[in-house]
Protein backbone atom coordinates (compact mmCIF):
# COMPACT_ATOMS: atom_id res chain seq x y z
CA UNK A 1 0.00 0.00 0.00
CA UNK A 2 1.38 3.40 -1.02
CA UNK A 3 0.79 6.37 1.26
CA UNK A 4 1.11 9.87 -0.13
CA UNK A 5 2.12 12.44 2.41
CA UNK A 6 0.92 15.98 2.00
CA UNK A 7 2.81 18.85 3.57
CA UNK A 8 0.86 21.87 4.78
CA UNK A 9 2.89 25.06 4.56
CA UNK A 10 2.16 28.63 5.64
CA UNK A 11 4.12 31.42 3.99
CA UNK A 12 4.17 34.76 5.79
CA UNK A 13 4.77 37.57 3.32
CA UNK A 14 5.94 41.11 4.01
CA UNK A 15 4.91 43.54 1.29
CA UNK A 16 5.82 47.10 0.27
CA UNK A 17 3.26 49.70 1.27
CA UNK A 18 0.34 49.89 -1.12
CA UNK A 19 0.84 46.40 -2.63
CA UNK A 20 -0.89 44.15 -0.08
CA UNK A 21 -4.18 43.45 -1.87
CA UNK A 22 -2.50 43.03 -5.26
CA UNK A 23 0.11 40.64 -3.84
CA UNK A 24 -2.58 38.55 -2.12
CA UNK A 25 -4.52 38.22 -5.39
CA UNK A 26 -1.44 37.27 -7.43
CA UNK A 27 -0.12 34.79 -4.85
CA UNK A 28 -3.56 33.14 -4.77
CA UNK A 29 -3.12 32.28 -8.46
CA UNK A 30 0.21 30.46 -8.04
CA UNK A 31 -0.21 26.67 -8.48
CA UNK A 32 -0.40 24.72 -5.18
CA UNK A 33 -1.41 27.86 -3.24
CA UNK A 34 -4.78 27.02 -1.71
CA UNK A 35 -5.40 30.38 -0.01
CA UNK A 36 -3.72 33.76 0.32
CA UNK A 37 -5.18 36.42 2.59
CA UNK A 38 -4.25 40.02 3.26
CA UNK A 39 -3.98 40.45 7.04
CA UNK A 40 -3.01 43.04 9.62
CA UNK A 41 -0.04 42.67 11.93
CA UNK A 42 3.67 42.04 11.45
CA UNK A 43 3.06 40.35 8.07
CA UNK A 44 0.82 41.52 5.25
CA UNK A 45 -0.19 38.31 3.47
CA UNK A 46 -0.50 34.74 4.72
CA UNK A 47 -0.52 32.01 2.07
CA UNK A 48 -1.46 28.37 2.64
CA UNK A 49 0.13 25.75 0.40
CA UNK A 50 -0.31 21.99 0.13
CA UNK A 51 2.50 19.99 -1.52
CA UNK A 52 3.39 16.33 -1.93
CA UNK A 53 7.14 16.81 -1.56
CA UNK A 54 9.46 19.48 -0.26
CA UNK A 55 11.19 19.86 -3.64
CA UNK A 56 8.11 21.74 -4.84
CA UNK A 57 8.41 24.28 -2.06
CA UNK A 58 11.43 26.12 -3.46
CA UNK A 59 9.69 26.66 -6.80
CA UNK A 60 6.59 28.05 -5.11
CA UNK A 61 8.58 30.37 -2.82
CA UNK A 62 10.53 31.63 -5.85
CA UNK A 63 7.25 32.35 -7.63
CA UNK A 64 6.01 34.31 -4.60
CA UNK A 65 9.24 36.35 -4.55
CA UNK A 66 8.73 37.27 -8.22
CA UNK A 67 5.41 38.99 -7.40
CA UNK A 68 5.87 42.76 -7.52
CA UNK A 69 5.76 44.26 -4.04
CA UNK A 70 6.99 41.20 -2.13
CA UNK A 71 9.88 42.13 0.14
CA UNK A 72 10.40 39.09 2.36
CA UNK A 73 8.88 35.73 3.21
CA UNK A 74 9.02 33.35 6.13
CA UNK A 75 8.07 29.71 5.60
CA UNK A 76 6.38 27.62 8.28
CA UNK A 77 5.87 23.88 7.65
CA UNK A 78 3.15 22.22 9.72
CA UNK A 79 4.55 19.39 11.83
CA UNK A 80 1.52 17.72 13.30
Amino acid sequence: MLFLMTFSVYVLVQVRAGFTMDVAKKVRNIPKVKMAHAVTGPVDVIAYIEIENLDELGEIISAIHRVEGVERTQTCIEIG
